[in-house]
């Protein structure tokens, strides 16, 4: 599988990741380490790939709560 029909299935590299969420890679490794992002380490050159579903959970959770509309009550 080349990297774009990984996006294609779902699958980021961890420098995609990076990209998309305007991080270094090497914080997106700590995620992976700490347990913050889930991926699956395939070792070698291949190394992480992580689901993006799994990344829209981490932006969710790491997202301020709403508060209200933000328009001012008249």
């Amino acid at each position: 599988m080349d990297d774009s029909e990984a996006v294609e299935q779902g699958m980021l590299t961890v420098a995609d990741v990076a990209a998309r969420l305007r991080v270094a890679p090497d914080t997106v490794r700590t995620w992976l380490r700490t347990d913050q992002l889930r991926g699956y380490n395939f070792g070698g050159q291949t190394g992480w790939r992580i689901p993006l579903a799994e990344v829209d959970r981490l932006l969710a959770s790491k997202r301020p709560e709403s508060r209200g509309s933000g328009r001012a009550s008249g």
